[in-house]
């Protein structure tokens, strides 16, 4: 039975080669897209806000130094939004398009910094 299966994905793969090239690559730009907004945000909250000190107990606190507006944070909202437009301006997943920066930086590296000094700031 496995190597029915094998043989299917094999010719799956071998006919379907530029169909799945050209979603895998739509695919992990999107993926970027929402795991370079949370980078920066991560950094910023960790590395620079709370000195790589947590509390795991007030975690579960309503009251505690985890408890924001109804608990969501708006300054790491705000920062996931400029993140994501920083990416997308730079590299539109779908289509593959891409700025003049993005040649030299890529699309994450802005992105990640651009939500780490808009959280900062925020």
């Amino acid at each position: 039975m496995t190597s029915i299966l094998c043989v299917i994905a094999s010719w799956i793969i071998w006919f379907a080669t530029d169909a799945l090239h050209a979603k895998f690559y739509s695919i992990t730009a999107s993926f970027g897209a929402v795991f370079a907004a949370c980078i920066g945000v991560l950094l910023a909250d960790r590395l620079v806000l709370r000195r790589s000190k947590a509390n795991p107990a007030a975690l579960h606190d309503t009251s505690g130094g985890y408890a924001f507006w109804s608990g969501i944070n708006p300054a790491a909202l705000i920062a996931l939004v400029a993140e994501f437009a920083t990416y997308i301006a730079l590299l539109e997943p779908v289509s593959q398009t891409s700025a003049a920066l993005f040649r030299y930086t890529s699309a994450s590296l802005p992105a990640i910094a651009a939500g780490f000094f808009v959280h900062l700031l925020c």
